[in-house]
């Protein structure tokens, strides 16, 4: 397990400019996953990486709110399972980001939304300005499995490796895809970052000049890193994460390289494969 948050009906979790990866859990324990969280009030997630997950989720939130911005996402080479997992629904808000969904994953579905519970009261899906990247050879790949009876809004991404047809899989409207004809290159540099630009109400700056950092997990008390009964969340206390003051991954500017495109005021390096 990477980083495993209690339920607190009050509590609210922000991860900024983090990497999670390659956790490894036991098999059946449900520790397999780089971010689990409990019910929370809130959960964000701007600017960082996650990737390399081996049979769990890249990112998994049953928290009332979930807002994951500006990241990069990635199944890499890893056997991962979905790469944002939502089982309760709740309000949920993916903008400018990258996501990638590997060879390798252990699901077909890229974002999984309810399932595990009829969804929370009040629940929304928001999916927009993302770079979505299939790399599975399956015809049950999709953007998104929406198992609740919530219409989700899936509008302006930019995708590879699906057709018009598996981009979701339950109730959603959708607008404004981009079929890329040619496989992204991915940045998978080491830090945080790398969501990149978006649309014109998103933030401005391409992926290939975002500045990276490598950011430190604090505890405020006991470790939350502990192994919860039955698969579920403990009572431990919730980490802050703050920047780490040296080492690698520290901010160094990145130049945009000559034969980037542009899509909807992001950057995307495309190559031939």
């Amino acid at each position: 397990m990477g980083l495993l948050a209690n339920g607190d009906p009050d509590g609210t979790i922000r991860i900024v400019g983090s990497e999670f990866a390659d956790t490894l859990g036991g098999s059946g324990d449900g520790l397999r996953h780089n971010l689990y969280v409990g019910n929370i009030a809130s959960l964000v997630i701007n600017d960082s990486y996650f990737h390399d997950a081996y049979g769990g989720h890249q990112i998994k939130s049953r928290a009332q709110s979930t807002t994951i911005t500006d990241s990069r996402i990635y199944d890499g080479s890893g056997a991962g399972s979905y790469g944002i997992d939502l089982p309760n629904g709740g309000v949920g808000i993916i903008h400018n980001n990258v996501i990638q969904q590997g060879p390798n994953s252990d699901n077909p579905g890229i974002i999984h939304y309810g399932d595990e519970s009829d969804a929370y009261a009040g629940s929304s899906l928001l999916i927009e300005d993302n770079v979505v990247v299939n790399d599975m050879s399956s015809s049950g790949a999709r953007l998104l499995y929406n198992n609740t009876t919530v219409t989700s809004t899936i509008r302006d991404n930019a995708v590879y490796g699906l057709t018009a047809g598996q981009i979701a899989l339950g109730s959603a409207t959708v607008s404004g895809t981009t079929f890329l004809a040619t496989h992204p290159t991915l940045d998978t540099s080491s830090g945080g970052g790398g969501g990149g630009g978006g649309s014109p109400s998103g933030p401005t700056m391409p992926i290939e000049s975002r500045a990276r950092q490598t950011w430190t997990a604090r505890p405020t008390g006991s470790s939350c890193m502990t192994a919860p009964a039955a698969g579920r969340p403990s009572s431990t206390p919730i980490q802050t994460l703050s920047p780490a003051s040296s080492g690698p991954g520290r901010r160094s500017g990145r130049k945009r390289p000559p034969t980037a495109t542009r899509w909807r005021g992001r950057t995307v390096r495309q190559t031939s494969m």
